[in-house]
């Protein structure tokens, strides 16, 4: 149907940011063929908003997953994750 969503799956979010808005770029990361080599990433949409939207998605985002570890359980991450995206777990 026409009027459908486009359902994308995605296992990357690179950031970048703007005086007047914020951009996310979904993508999905390569198989690792190289492992001396970081793994490519083949970017698939790109989601723009302002950072006042920006700003209420980060909260609703942080809602739903402490949402989903009450019902769920706790998301664990390995330590690397953190460290790779330079913030404190």
């Amino acid at each position: 149907m026409a009027d459908e969503p486009i359902d994308v799956y995605a296992n990357s979010a690179q950031f970048s940011i703007g005086v007047y808005d914020f951009m996310i770029d979904f993508g999905v990361q390569d198989p690792v063929t190289n492992p001396s080599q970081p793994p490519g990433v083949r970017s698939l949409v790109r989601v723009r908003m302002s950072p006042q939207h920006a700003f209420v998605l980060a909260r609703a985002l942080s809602d739903a997953v402490r949402k989903y570890e009450q019902q769920i359980g706790k998301v664990n991450l390995p330590p690397q994750v953190f460290i790779n995206m330079g913030i404190e777990p």
